[in-house]
């Protein structure tokens, strides 16, 4: 859900400003704090990373895992020191999407926001340390993928394991994983 503040125009964005009008990508915030180099980290649902240096919200102090809609351009020719690589970018507009105030556990796992509160995806975090996860509904399925350094590891909703494969390997399991492309990235590790 969109909050009930209208998109807010930032900089000199050319932008309609009128009630309605609604940021087009949401990205998922993350703050490493000036680790690595990144400080805060835009990430979108197809794994784009996106920095952009300058750039302060008006009147809202963002926090870790926070959902935001936003519009961006990219700055062509600016690169960025952090070792996740983002797109160097101005954010055009924004807007904060509404914390999920319902307990996770109670719903269905196409809405599962905190890994945290399902045992099937807690446990996996703790055996495999992923540093990303991301999910996908695609057919009225959903499928979990857990990143980390060396594999990529898929789950069903109900936390069945369907398969995985070693990153840069393309096997039997990135042939029925890919189905399911691209995971929207929900949760990020800290460190």
């Amino acid at each position: 859900m969109i909050s009930c503040k209208t998109a807010q125009k930032v900089g000199n964005a050319n932008l309609d400003d009128k009630p309605g009008y609604k940021c087009s990508k949401e990205a998922l915030v993350k703050m490493f704090g000036g680790k690595d180099s990144c400080g805060t980290l835009l990430f979108l649902p197809n794994n784009t990373k996106i920095t952009a240096p300058n750039w302060s919200p008006k009147d809202l102090t963002l926090r870790d895992g926070q959902r935001i809609s936003i519009d961006y351009k990219v700055i062509e020719n600016q690169t960025s020191n952090c070792l996740w690589k983002p797109l160097v970018a101005k954010i055009t507009c924004f807007q904060l999407i509404k914390d999920n105030i319902v307990d996770s556990s109670l719903l269905t796992c196409d809405k599962i926001i905190d890994p945290f509160k399902s045992q099937w995806t807690k446990d996996e975090i703790m055996s495999t340390n992923p540093y990303t996860i991301g999910r996908s509904i695609k057919n009225g399925q959903v499928w979990f993928k857990f990143t980390n350094v060396h594999k990529n590891r898929y789950f069903n909703c109900d936390g069945k394991f369907m398969c995985e494969t070693l990153n840069r390997e393309f096997g039997e399991c990135n042939k029925r994983a890919s189905v399911y492309e691209p995971f929207e990235v929900f949760w990020v590790r800290n460190n």
